[in-house]
């Protein structure tokens, strides 16, 4: 195990939120969202980011102003929002030619996969499904009936769409690593994350972004609107695709929940509901107010506090 020092000056406090943030058991922790509002009050910029989309934000988080957060990084990154006054201040979208080109490699492999429309119609998507899963309760099939007043299937050989914010593809744990270099190989100008499912908690999704698209992307721009250092920006996920946004941060650390190749690489908080209240406690003893007085706290990387 390896210890880290962790500086107490925090100007940017981001978190992811399923698994992190939000339990679909226990909903949001009440100590997790007054920790939130403390550092928030303190002049801390406090920063939601998310793989969700505004749309399915709002099924579990409506309005998202009732969480004491500034800014939402929404779709991993493909979005900004400005919660005070609800503006998208930044969108990065797919050029049909190269969601065209994403279908051409997923029908080769025979994957299941979604294109979901532009920002903000990210809701609106079309299914196309190649047998990938046994069933009508496959992590695909359940997602299409979550959202089945806005989904259609996929029945011509290129997208609906000019532009979209996404293409999705759930795939076999086992089979990741060869649909992800098959996207590499024969998909320019995009970024391939992997995410777990938040709907079985244990699906493999690959998620088909803009070049530009990424939590960490999305996170440097914003701190340079806000002309916030990155050693001044502490992040808290729990998954793969908080990966390189937790390298990007100035502090990372996930919560106990995360996969094993994440909690050996980063400070490990306890599970979600407690470990953002508990990562955020060493700002809340400083001197109130920002800067915060600076100071050090030492804390664990690989094993849970």
């Amino acid at each position: 195990m390896q210890n880290l020092t962790m500086p107490t000056r925090c100007k940017m406090f981001v978190t992811d939120f399923d698994g992190t943030l939000y339990c679909r058991q226990n909903g949001l922790s009440a100590a997790d969202c007054s920790a939130l509002q403390k550092i928030r009050d303190s002049n801390v910029v406090t920063v939601l980011a998310t793989g969700r989309s505004l749309y399915s934000l709002s099924m579990v988080l409506s309005p998202v102003s009732t969480l004491p957060v500034d800014f939402v990084i929404f779709s991993t990154g493909a979005g900004l929002l400005r919660v005070r006054d609800m503006a998208i201040i930044h969108s990065a979208n797919l050029p049909g030619v190269t969601v065209d080109a994403c279908i051409s490699v997923l029908d080769a492999v025979r994957a299941d996969y979604m294109i979901h429309g532009p920002i903000p119609s990210t809701q609106a998507f079309h299914y196309k499904r190649q047998g990938n899963g046994e069933g009508s309760d496959t992590d695909f099939m359940r997602r299409v009936d979550m959202y089945k007043e806005h989904a259609q299937p996929l029945t011509a050989p290129h997208t609906p769409y000019e532009t979209a914010t996404q293409v999705l593809a759930v795939v076999p744990a086992t089979d990741v690593d060869t649909v992800r270099d098959a996207i590499q190989e024969g998909v320019s100008e995009c970024n391939v994350i992997r995410a777990t499912s938040p709907i079985d908690h244990k699906s493999a999704w690959l998620e088909i972004f803009h070049k530009s698209v990424s939590k960490s992307q999305t996170l440097q721009l914003l701190s340079k609107m806000l002309n916030i250092n990155q050693s001044e920006i502490w992040a808290i996920g729990n998954d793969y695709n908080d990966d390189d946004m937790l390298q990007w941060a100035g502090v990372g650390a996930v919560v106990a929940n995360a996969p094993e190749s994440l909690k050996a690489r980063f400070i490990v908080m306890p599970e979600v509901g407690l470990g953002v209240h508990t990562f955020i406690a060493p700002l809340l003893t400083c001197a109130s107010g920002y800067p915060h007085a600076l100071g050090q706290v030492s804390v664990t990387c690989g094993e849970s506090s």
